[in-house]
């Protein structure tokens, strides 16, 4: 079975496309058009670079040579989702927010440990930049919080309030309506961020940021998932990454 590298394979293009829908919904698509069963032989050391690089082949060949769809199926949504081209974008999201070796992201990209690198030292310069946007940080350990608001505010970002709790977070963004959502999962007796972000979201376009220890029960396979997971204890760059790509990377980029 590859539940796992499908499931790693949903994060990174949920993250791509900066949207949970889209980016499941790309991944279903290319998927269906892969014969998967020559996967389960190999080891499991070549399965993720190589699924990786054929739901691109995928992905690509649906914008190379379009042709008429049926509206709504897979090579419909493919054709209309453009593929992310930029490999120091695709790089950064593996190694600082996915948390992949540079060796693994090389691979995947097919470029030398050497390109990979320079590459990744490319995108985390693009990062340094002032970003326009305002978040809430969800967090029941306040010197957690106080950390994670500073790093937000440093690159930019206005931080509009804190909460603690499940409630105390929707009720802040209900008058604050933010941009991003930066939640723990774990809440203490305060509930779960999970919680909190999935009735955020069903009222508000907000893009949810988890940094969370308990990455495993955030990704569930189940309906809602977050565009972005950090584990803790997390790398700056791992946030400032995420960050970044949530301010600058338009959601639900459709080709025109």
């Amino acid at each position: 079975m590859l539940t796992k590298e499908i499931n790693i394979l949903r994060q990174y293009l949920r993250a791509l496309t900066n949207d949970q829908l889209l980016g499941d919904e790309v991944a279903r698509s290319a998927l269906a058009e892969i014969n998967l069963e020559p996967f389960e032989a190999m080891p499991e050391s070549a399965r993720l670079p190589l699924l990786f690089q054929s739901v691109y082949e995928i992905w690509n060949k649906a914008h190379e040579a379009p042709q008429s769809a049926r509206v709504f199926s897979n090579s419909a949504l493919l054709q209309s989702v453009s593929p992310e081209q930029d490999l120091s974008r695709q790089i950064l999201l593996m190694v600082d927010v996915l948390g992949f070796p540079i060796q693994l992201a090389a691979q995947i990209v097919d470029q030398s440990l050497e390109v990979t690198e320079a590459f990744l030292d490319t995108a985390r310069e693009r990062t340094n930049v002032a970003l326009e946007g305002t978040a809430i940080i969800i967090e029941d350990e306040p010197l957690i919080a106080e950390e994670i608001a500073d790093l937000v505010s440093a690159q930019g970002v206005k931080v509009l309030g804190k909460a603690r709790t499940k409630n105390e977070a929707v009720a802040l963004a209900e008058r604050v309506h933010p941009d991003l959502l930066l939640a723990d999962y774990d809440l203490g007796k305060g509930g779960t961020g999970l919680d909190a972000v999935k009735e955020i979201t069903a009222d508000q376009d907000t893009v949810a940021i988890f940094i969370t220890a308990y990455p495993d029960d955030v990704l569930t396979g189940e309906d809602f998932e977050p565009a972005f997971v950090v584990t803790k204890p997390y790398r700056d760059q791992s946030i400032k990454a995420a960050l970044w790509q949530a301010l600058t990377k338009p959601r639900a980029a459709l080709v025109e």
